[in-house]
Parts: C-alpha cells; sequence; structure tokens
C-alpha cells in the first residue's frame, strides 16, 4: 500500500511484466484483454500495482513481447478465464498497445537495450526476471524501450506517416477531451479511442494513443499544459505540431444541438461565485486551450446563440399572454454590433429589454468576455439590462442558459485581460 500511496502523490508510473504463455495469452483474448490474473502467491505484489501502471507482456517459449496493458485497478472478474480457481489475483486492464504473434516485439531486439539483457550470458535466464508472473521492472528506462518498440510495432512513430484528414481528427479529439477535463467534465478515454479508430485508417490502440501523447508534447513545448492522463512523447509529425497551432488559433464552427428545450426548462439559476474558476493566468493546469477567447472569437457561434436566444424570448412573451410584441423582438447586432447589446425584447408591462447574449460549448461556469462598451452600456440601461449565458451548445447536448440583471460589474465578479495601447511618442528604443 505504500507503494501505492507514493505513486498517487508523485503521479510516477511504473512497469511490471506480464507472463503468458500461448495458451494462457489465447484464452485472456478471448475473455476480452480486459482481466489479467496471477496465483495467490502474488497477492501481496499486486497491492504495490497502482492504477496507471503499465503490464508489459511476454510470451514465454515464442521470448515475444506481445503488448502493453494499462492498469485500471482491482478487478472484480471471478469468470473461470484460465479454468475454475486459476488466477485468483486480479486486476483490470486496458490495451494500451496490442500486437499479435507475427508482428510482437522478439527478445533479440533487446540485447544489450535493458538492464535484464546486456550480454548473450544473460539470455535464458535474463538474470531472473522472468522467473514469476508479476515483478517491476527496476528501470523504468527499460518499461520506456519496450513501449516504444511496442507503438512502433504497432504503426507508432516511426510507422508509416499520418494523414492530414487523420491528424485533423485526433487533434479534435484530443481537445475534446482536453475541453471536458478543463470544465470538470467526466470523459472516458477508452470510448474516446473506440470511436476515433473508426474514422482512422487502420491505426492499433498503441498508435493512437502515442499520437494523443504527442500532441501533449507539441502543447508542453509551446508551455501549455495538456491532458493529465497523456505523457508527453517527442517524435511527432511536423504536420501534427501545425494541427495544434492551427486548432489554437482558429475558432471551430458550432455543431447545432441534437435538440433545444422550451425556454422554462432551458432556464438555470446561475452559477455560485465559488464555483467560478479563476481567470487561469496563475494555474499552470488551466491556462491551456483559452477556450473563454475562443468563445468571443468564434461570431458564428455567437450568431447561433443569439438565434436561440432569439427563439427562447418569443417563446417567453407567448406564454406571458404578449402575442402583441413578439414580433417586434429584435436582434439588433444584426444591423450594429457595437450597441453593446445583442438583441431588443420586452417584459411583461411591455417595456423595452436589453439583452446580451454570450454562447459557449462548454458548462455553465466558463469564463466569458465583456467588453469595455458592453460594461458601459450595462450601467445606462440599467434593471431593463440582461445577459443570456447560453451554455452547452454543441451536438448531443440540449444547450440550457442562465439570466443576469443590471450593470454587469454588479452581476458578474470581474477581472481585468486586456489593454488598449497606443504610442506616447517618445521612450524609443536606446541604442
Amino acid at each position: 500500500m505504500e507503494a501505492t500511496e507514493k505513486h498517487d502523490r508523485e503521479g510516477t508510473v511504473h512497469y511490471w511484466i506480464d507472463l503468458f504463455t500461448t495458451e494462457s495469452l489465447k484464452q485472456f483474448l478471448d475473455a476480452g484483454a480486459r482481466t489479467s490474473g496471477w496465483s495467490e502467491h502474488h497477492a501481496k505484489t499486486i497491492q504495490k500495482v497502482a492504477p496507471g501502471d503499465i503490464l508489459i507482456c511476454y510470451v514465454t517459449v515464442v521470448q515475444k513481447w506481445i503488448g502493453a496493458m494499462r492498469v485500471i485497478g482491482p478487478s472484480a472478474d471471478e469468470r473461470p478465464i484460465w479454468g475454475v480457481g486459476i488466477y485468483p489475483v486480479r486486476l483490470e486492464v486496458e490495451p494500451a498497445v496490442l500486437l499479435d504473434l507475427d508482428t510482437a516485439v522478439p527478445m533479440a531486439r533487446l540485447k544489450g537495450k535493458v538492464d535484464f539483457y546486456q550480454t548473450p550470458e544473460d539470455k535464458g535466464t535474463y538474470k531472473g526476471f522472468l522467473r514469476t508472473g508479476l515483478t517491476r521492472f527496476q528501470n523504468d528506462a527499460d518499461g520506456d524501450l519496450l513501449l516504444g518498440l511496442l507503438e512502433e510495432a504497432s504503426g507508432g512513430p516511426t510507422g508509416r506517416d499520418w494523414s492530414a484528414e487523420e491528424v485533423e481528427l485526433i487533434v479534435e479529439d484530443y481537445f475534446a477531451m482536453f475541453e471536458a477535463e478543463t470544465d470538470g467534465d467526466p470523459y472516458d478515454k477508452t470510448e474516446h479511442r473506440r470511436l476515433l479508430k473508426a474514422k482512422l485508417s487502420n491505426r492499433s490502440d498503441g498508435s493512437i494513443e502515442f499520437k494523443h501523447q504527442n500532441i501533449s508534447a507539441v502543447l508542453a513545448e509551446m508551455g501549455r499544459s495538456y491532458i493529465h492522463g497523456y505523457k508527453p512523447r517527442g517524435n511527432y509529425q511536423k504536420l501534427l505540431a501545425s494541427e495544434v497551432m492551427l486548432f489554437l488559433d482558429t475558432p471551430t464552427p458550432p455543431v447545432p444541438p441534437a435538440s433545444t428545450r422550451p425556454w422554462k426548462e432551458a432556464e438555470t439559476p446561475p452559477p455560485m461565485p465559488s464555483r467560478l474558476p479563476s481567470s487561469g493566468r496563475s494555474d499552470n493546469r488551466r491556462l491551456k486551450v483559452d477556450f473563454a477567447r475562443r468563445d468571443a472569437n468564434n461570431r458564428a457561434l455567437g450568431k447561433a446563440g443569439e438565434e436561440l436566444v432569439m427563439l427562447w424570448e418569443k417563446e417567453r412573451l407567448e406564454d406571458l399572454g404578449r402575442t402583441d410584441l413578439v414580433d417586434k423582438v429584435k436582434m439588433v447586432s444584426l444591423e450594429d454590433d457595437s450597441r453593446g447589446y445583442d438583441i431588443s425584447s420586452f417584459d411583461e408591462e411591455g417595456d423595452e429589454l436589453f439583452i446580451e447574449v454570450k454562447t459557449t460549448t462548454g458548462n455553465a461556469d466558463r469564463l466569458f468576455f465583456v467588453s469595455r462598451n458592453e460594461l458601459d452600456v450595462s450601467h445606462k440601461k440599467g434593471s431593463r439590462y440582461r445577459l443570456y449565458r447560453v451554455y452547452n451548445f454543441r451536438e448531443n447536448k440540449n444547450p440550457g442558459y442562465y439570466r443576469l440583471s443590471g450593470p454587469l460589474d454588479e452581476t458578474c465578479e470581474m477581472q481585468i485581460e486586456t489593454y488598449s495601447a497606443t504610442s506616447r511618442g517618445f521612450g524609443q528604443e536606446k541604442k
């Protein structure tokens, strides 16, 4: 348990050997390659294996490395995978790389490259490393090397290059996960990988995993943070780096939601101040893709959000019995986007309301930008100024919104982000 606690505290990934015969490997694969097991002799050892650790799988007799499994945690699987009562000490795993015996990495490739096989004299016993079924690699660099060789054999970094279309798909997938992680949304990496794999040109799980880690490496070199579970790995395509930079600079077009709820069902209370994230400027984990700025720069997303608020406002007026005002609701931003609000609507008494719309594909508590003009106009309009924050505006989501009334600096926590600047005409660089 001490080793597990140390692992969690330091975030270190350790490598372990997982031995198979050709028969036990077939049984493992037939059972779905999600449960690995050992004899009761390993009950204490298995307590030292932490979630996130990697099992490097070796097939005896044929002397080949067949794959790498990422540890999920203890397994409740009691199926007789290898026979009744056999290998009852079990872990739940997921394949990081899984080859067949024809493409598996032969032990001969490791001679002189790993601690346990330095000279021909080590051959056979390999310094005792292969004597038991669950042994930790004493040198993590040996595990790194083997994982790299397995990824290479599966079409990883030194295999065939990814096409531009494939690179675009995996970058989009990576940032979808990153956005969810940044927003605190749960997401399933395995499911993401499964769906992505169906769109790619015969890419293995290991190759996809490696590419995700390549993206982390690109972000790390740019001084940005990355998905926690994808350790940066170099040796990436130039095309991949270009696509990542393009993605960061180019707003994504909005995907129309699958359905929209009536205005009453879609409205939620504003998030409490304690839930609001900081600007992220001093938080190494959240600085990353500036999603708030992407939302603000994405005009198509903004227009789509305004159209949805128009629909909700007309529904609201109809429900209030003010059908005489429905046709008077206008999207003034189409005529003049400098007014400091987007939509002109009405309250139940027929008094005009001035509505600014802020739309995001993310959660309700995502930051949004407010211009100096919008702040000034919110003061001039006072209690008749409204801000609609539309969130979850994306495919397979039901967008919602919350409303704020009155001057923006009274209803929002304001943080200075930018300055307007012009030359004073002096103070030139000294030669």
